[in-house]
């Protein structure tokens, strides 16, 4: 049930494409940015800018979530791990290259699709890390 409540897998249909690659084995090189493949949440594609070069998608997402999503960071749409362009209170863009639109569904996306997304286990770590600290010291203080 976790994984319907916190994916699009309940929306797919027969026939839908999804991304499919197999994990990195230990001395695997890794070419692309650390993920897990566990889905944290889904966001919404809001709009869609094709250009010359490339293609710039903008996701809406839960406001919880966007703490850890940084210009410049890291995080996984649908399997696909991505660097963060421009961030804002509720949502965040991602540029495709001509090379991951054509090895991936990204591509394929219309507004108004669900995506999966998985948060960089480091910036998530760092982040609650820090509000953790932050909470503490303040609490000691009696500024809390």
């Amino acid at each position: 049930m976790e994984t319907l409540r916190a994916t699009n897998l309940g929306q797919l249909q027969n026939g839908s494409q999804v991304n499919f690659e197999r994990s990195a084995k230990v001395g695997d090189e890794i070419g692309g940015h650390h993920v897990s493949g566990h889905v944290h949440t889904t966001a919404q594609v809001r709009k869609i800018k094709i250009t010359e070069n490339n293609k710039r998608i903008t996701f809406q997402v839960p406001k919880q979530w966007m703490k850890y999503i940084l210009a410049k960071g890291f995080i996984a749409v649908d399997g696909c791990s991505l660097t963060v362009g421009e961030v804002g209170e509720d949502w965040f863009t991602i540029y495709l290259i001509p090379e991951t639109l054509r090895v991936t569904v990204l591509g394929n996306k219309q507004e108004g699709d669900t995506v999966n997304l998985e948060i960089e286990a480091q910036t998530q770590a760092i982040v609650d890390t820090v509000e953790k600290v932050v909470h503490q010291y303040m609490q000691q203080k009696s500024l809390a």
